[in-house]
């Protein structure tokens, strides 16, 4: 299932989880406008525009890098002094928030600019399918501890800054189900074997759990994130909700960039992707096209072609694993077993899958 995020995601993927029964299948999200950013703004004058634009261009380079450092680069800093460079357009809108009239500056980068500063600058780049994690919260206020559902405050203003980041994000809908498999003390405890089990019916790639002490509109405790039997923590040290925010998307999205952003390479690896049940033009055209949309992929040449069975040969960024990673988020792909006569020494560079689409 592929799923275009944007704002109130939580509530949108609660209503497929509704509509569909909850698949069991793992869930991975096309992000959308990963080169759009909007900033409000006081006024329309050339001088904050500027401004403007500078503190948009850094927030996509975090969005599509998965991280901060990138930042600290003095080709990257130079960048962002000089941010119309790489403005594609922009525009200039109104709209109400807490009761009042906010103008807001919207602007749109170029990818391609973008994507070659940071090539050129040796950062790895994180494509637009991206894996969803799982967020159970747990929270002590005033000597009581409960799960977090989606209306409370915290994960509403947690939603917003994974938005930002470009981190599709989903919380459990705390049900019976849920109720039979995992408690708050389960998730105040951090009990990775208790949070993977009460996952599985959502299908998330990653699982993302805190247990914080609310004092007043402040915040104290740990976060954990699981991903693929690892575990990667941060303290939370008295913050607000925005503070929480921060440090749960960092912790994240760092973790995940590690590995599906791609760093620009020589070639030296060109993998063999052997896709069955190729059957018409229409397959193959969907095929070349599917895999041209992802971010490790910079060549694809045909090797062979017999019967329903094509061989292509990939030029990629990155590592044969961020290939298979990137693959194993669409559902274009299923990865099928190696060929028992395929010599083990061809194994090492050869993929197979069938071609599953629609």
């Amino acid at each position: 299932m592929s799923v275009v995020v944007r704002r109130g995601v939580f509530i949108h993927f609660f209503s497929l989880f509704l509509l569909m029964g909850l698949s069991s299948s793992a869930l991975a999200a096309k992000v959308s406008d990963l080169y759009k950013q909007e900033i409000p703004v006081n006024s329309q004058s050339e001088s904050e525009r500027q401004d403007a634009m500078g503190q948009a261009l850094t927030n996509v380079l975090i969005k599509v890098t998965g991280q901060r450092e990138a930042l600290s680069l003095s080709q990257v800093r130079a960048a962002v002094q000089q941010p119309t460079f790489f403005v594609q357009s922009y525009s200039y809108h109104r709209d109400d928030q807490d009761g009042q009239r906010r103008q807001y500056l919207q602007v749109n980068f170029d990818e391609i600019a973008v994507n070659r500063l940071l090539r050129e600058s040796n950062v790895a780049i994180w494509g637009t399918n991206r894996p969803t994690t799982l967020m159970w919260l747990a929270i002590e206020d005033k000597g009581s501890r409960q799960i977090l559902s989606a209306s409370a405050v915290l994960p509403q203003v947690m939603e917003g800054h994974f938005d930002t980041r470009g981190i599709p994000v989903i919380l459990p809908l705390l049900d019976f189900e849920d109720s039979l498999s995992i408690s708050a003390v389960d998730v105040w405890g951090l009990f990775a074997d208790k949070l993977e089990a009460a996952s599985q019916r959502y299908g998330a790639d990653a699982i993302l759990a805190g247990r914080l002490l609310k004092h007043g509109e402040r915040y104290s405790g740990r976060l954990t994130f699981v991903f693929r039997g690892e575990r990667y923590q941060a303290d939370v040290p008295d913050l607000v909700a925005a503070g929480v925010a921060s440090v749960a998307s960092d912790l994240v999205a760092k973790n995940l960039a590690k590995h599906y952003a791609v760093t620009a390479g020589d070639f030296s690896e060109k993998p063999l992707l052997v896709v069955e049940n190729i059957r018409s033009v229409e397959d193959y055209a969907a095929l070349t096209n599917y895999l041209d949309k992802l971010t490790a992929v910079r060549e694809v040449s045909v090797r062979k072609i017999q019967g329903s069975v094509i061989e292509l040969e990939l030029a990629i960024d990155g590592s044969v694993s961020q290939l298979s990673d990137a693959l194993a988020l669409g559902r274009a792909l299923r990865a099928q077993p190696a060929h028992l006569d395929t010599v083990e020494l061809e194994l090492q560079n050869r993929l197979y899958y069938r071609w599953v689409a629609p």
